[in-house]
């Protein structure tokens, strides 16, 4: 009989009853209902598969692929994780290390769209452009207070 209840407090079904973890149960049903969704309705399937895949992995009891200190601040801390997002010196040492061209070209065209697309010089006239028309209107919201005050 001991047996089998240490069978049982090993499984991940006894862990849904432990510390909370009701909720990555009713996680699990909100992502087998995207899933539902995303496959057999055709309803964005390239975008919930994905996501629900991800959240069936995440939720998973005991499994702790979720910790609130790796998303802190609304960013992935890869630091904490051991690794790094992907920057140009990432795509170096991997390319140093032995990762063929081809491999890394995807990645290395969204970097440098992503760069293009940033500091193009339209982009920054446009920014310049904002900064001085908020500056401008500031000063002139000044100006009127320190009239009235006068």
């Amino acid at each position: 009989m001991d047996a089998i209840i240490r069978f049982l407090q090993d499984t991940g079904f006894y862990l849904f009853s432990q510390d909370g973890n009701w909720r990555c149960l009713i996680m699990l049903g909100i992502a087998c209902v995207l899933l539902y969704l995303g496959i057999v309705k055709k309803f964005e399937p390239l975008l919930l598969v994905p996501i629900a895949f991800g959240m069936l992995i995440t939720n998973l009891p005991g499994a702790n692929m979720f910790h609130e200190i790796f998303f802190a601040g609304g960013h992935i801390h890869w630091d904490l994780i051991g690794g790094q997002p992907v920057t140009a010196s990432l795509l170096a040492d991997l390319h140093s290390q032995g990762v063929a061209e081809n491999v890394l070209a995807p990645y290395i065209q969204q970097l440098m769209t992503a760069a293009q697309t940033t500091f193009s010089p339209e982009m920054v006239e446009q920014a310049i452009a904002a900064v001085t028309e908020e500056a401008g209107a500031a000063i002139t919201a000044l100006e009127a207070q320190l009239q009235a005050l006068v």
